[in-house]
């Protein structure tokens, strides 16, 4: 009996505590209305409601590859044939620059790879335009010219590494007319910046075949009005064939200043080192017997590359700007071949746009 009296006297204080609960979840119930629903309730059936409009600006991507709007980064881009990769995106080989994994997306390419096989850079061209060393197409780095004969002999010796780069932009076929004599077309190696931290360090270490071994560091960042750049590359690999190999020094460096808020004063610096040896000294039956043989172990060739630039942008309104870049190369492509020495030297004394 006097169990079951403290099984009742537990049920009724459990529904109590339960009918508490309810209450409780009831008050909050209406809390939530009130507070959140109010302006709701306040409404008539025939209210109409009217959102402010958001703009997105930015670069449809898709895969690694957009396309840029009419306007952007100073430069008007309506009615050209353009595309842009984003490096960052793409599941590709950086660092050994290779072209057709990173390039190759783009609809009419054609890619001559001679950096992977020891030669200076690859080479670049579009819809039936000659590829090999790019010499039919304007080739720039973040806006100016990194070809050592703008008008003559366009081959580029100079590449940036892809692990440097944020994005490429390329204009196709007579677009390109807008910012040289080449009828290719631009492809405008774009690099990072630093980013928004005050100290940002990268380091990025790739070994591989043939003696590969590819060691990228990078630091950047913003103090203050300041934004700084710049990276430090080594490169090293031994050919496929005989006689082949490859040292490769890269560097640059950049700093910006921003006094005003519409107005960006930068300067940057990029060189390159490199010491290639290249297979040689067979006829094509030769070749064909064995095409890893070279007879020939005095093919030499290095092209040192200096290039200085300058530039001022400054934002006067949404609808207008100006831009002022100048930049000097200073390079030299030294060559032995055989038993003959060839050297060669190109001085640019400005590059303006």
């Amino acid at each position: 009996m006097m169990l079951e009296n403290i099984f009742h006297v537990y049920g009724i204080l459990s529904r109590f505590k339960l009918r508490i609960y309810e209450n409780l979840y009831l008050l909050a119930g209406i809390f939530i209305l009130l507070v959140f629903a109010s302006p709701i309730s306040a409404w008539s059936s025939d209210t109409t409601f009217t959102m402010r409009g958001v703009t997105v600006t930015s670069t449809r991507v898709i895969d690694g590859i957009g396309q840029l709007g009419d306007y952007a980064n100073d430069v008007i881009y309506a009615g050209m044939k353009n595309e842009v990769l984003e490096i960052d995106s793409l599941d590709a080989n950086r660092a050994l620059n290779n072209t057709r994994q990173i390039l190759g997306r783009i609809p009419g390419v054609e890619i001559t790879e001679n950096e992977m096989g020891g030669f200076t850079a690859n080479g670049i061209g579009f819809r039936g335009f000659n590829p090999y060393q790019s010499i039919e197409t304007n080739t720039r780095q973040d806006g100016y010219n990194i070809s050592a004969d703008l008008y003559g002999y366009n081959e580029a010796y100079y590449l940036p590494p892809m692990e440097a780069v944020k994005d490429i932009t390329v204009l196709r076929d007579g677009a390109g007319l807008a910012f040289g004599p080449q009828l290719g077309g631009v492809v405008n190696y774009e690099l990072k910046d630093g980013g928004t931290k005050p100290i940002e360090l990268n380091t990025s270490q790739t070994t591989g075949s043939y003696g590969l071994f590819n060691s990228f560091n990078s630091i950047g960042g913003t103090i203050k009005d300041f934004r700084y750049y710049g990276f430090l590359q080594y490169r090293r690999l031994e050919g496929w064939r005989d006689n082949s190999q490859q040292t490769q020094w890269s560097g640059f460096a950049s700093l910006k200043y921003n006094p005003l808020k519409d107005l960006q004063i930068g300067i940057e610096y990029t060189s390159l080192r490199n010491l290639i040896q290249m297979p040689g000294g067979e006829t094509d039956s030769m070749f064909y017997a064995d095409p890893r043989g070279s007879l020939r172990n005095r093919n030499w060739l290095d092209s040192p590359w200096d290039i200085g630039a300058a530039h001022i942008n400054y934002r006067i309104n949404d609808n207008s700007s100006v831009n002022f870049v100048s930049s000097y190369l200073l390079s030299q492509r030294n060559l032995i071949c055989g038993m003959k020495m060839y050297h060669q030297t190109f001085r640019i004394q400005s590059d303006r746009t």
